[in-house]
């Protein structure tokens, strides 16, 4: 099972390169820190590593190799989520439709930490020194620190919670879900948010903030992107007059992804959609720049290191390609 790549300098262009994993839908996407492995999870239980080889690698193959070949079942359930850790390269954390949250070590090939919650995990993410916040269908958010068995904060919501990210220096995190309200809270202060924003008309599957972490993106069923400015001090609403119109949603969605970027010095939204397609538009213009064919079904989550875009979709296929 392979791939084959044109070049693995992170920038040069490649040509769309498909894999099909086992025809199970891959619901999470991740290249790692160096850009030089691709982690998949998906609704069969596993998690995959693909390792990109050297540009000393004469035949250039993007191989499922053992971590270097390597795929394995450590879940009861799908994998929602994955996170390359920002500490342990060897580590990654994973969360589980079977209600638990895992710190994995790839070179030992085990779970060496399990989180235990009451429900379904929906989304999970890490900060710079890897703590956790996670979110699911009927707990709400809570925080998790490797050091300690039992979350380190809990915030209740009465709707599931879909999404949640953490700034890369631990102070703020975000979510929203089934309630579409954009929630921020200050870690340092957790018995009511920094700021709240209503701005879309269905159910929020994703956030995301930009490199500098100034301002944060969601995507909601209502079939649109929305941009907000996070900065504290900003008074009054904080929601831009920037929708980014596209990707096709419906009800029966799953929980599609979207991500900015900064390629190149230039920032870009991408996003999954229901049709299949892979949506990227250039944030300042607010044009949509490429609509990406090649996958069958809806296309889940997106990730990109360099100028390198993975993309995986319903139809168990992972796509790696240049935008």
């Amino acid at each position: 099972m392979s791939l084959i790549l044109a070049n693995n300098d992170h920038n040069h262009s490649i040509k769309p390169l498909k894999f099909f994993n086992e025809k199970s839908p891959i619901l999470t996407t991740r290249f790692n820190t160096t850009g030089d492995y691709i982690a998949t999870g998906n609704s069969n239980k596993n998690i995959t590593i693909w390792k990109v080889p050297d540009n000393k690698t004469n035949e250039n193959i993007i191989e499922n190799i053992e971590y270097e070949n390597y795929s394995h079942c450590f879940f009861k359930s799908a994998v929602t989520c994955l996170r390359w850790s920002s500490i342990d390269p060897n580590q990654i954390f994973a969360s589980s439709a079977d209600k638990s949250i895992s710190i994995i070590d790839l070179n030992k090939g085990l779970k060496i930490k399990t989180f235990k919650d009451n429900s379904i995990i929906n989304e999970i993410h890490n900060s710079k020194k890897d703590l956790i916040v996670s979110c699911s269908d009927n707990d709400g958010v809570k925080g998790w620190d490797s050091r300690s068995k039992d979350p380190i904060f809990k915030i209740d919501s009465k709707y599931p919670v879909l999404t949640t990210c953490i700034d890369s220096n631990q102070t703020r995190f975000y979510f929203s879900g089934i309630d579409p309200t954009i929630n921020c809270y200050d870690l340092r202060k957790l018995d009511s948010p920094d700021w709240k924003e209503v701005n879309h008309t269905s159910s929020v599957t994703s956030l995301s903030m930009n490199q500098d972490e100034s301002y944060i993106i969601s995507k909601s069923l209502d079939a649109s992107i929305k941009y907000y400015d996070s900065r504290l001090f900003i008074k009054g609403t904080r929601s831009k007059p920037y929708v980014f119109d596209g990707p096709t949603c419906s009800l029966d969605d799953l929980l599609i992804r979207c991500k900015i970027v900064n390629i190149d010095g230039k920032d870009l939204i991408i996003s999954g959609s229901n049709d299949g397609f892979i949506y990227v538009w250039d944030f300042i213009s607010r044009k949509l720049i490429q609509r990406l064919d090649g996958h069958n079904g809806c296309s889940i989550d997106v990730d990109v290191f360099g100028n390198h875009l993975a993309s995986s979709s319903v139809g168990g296929e992972l796509i790696l390609r240049s935008i």
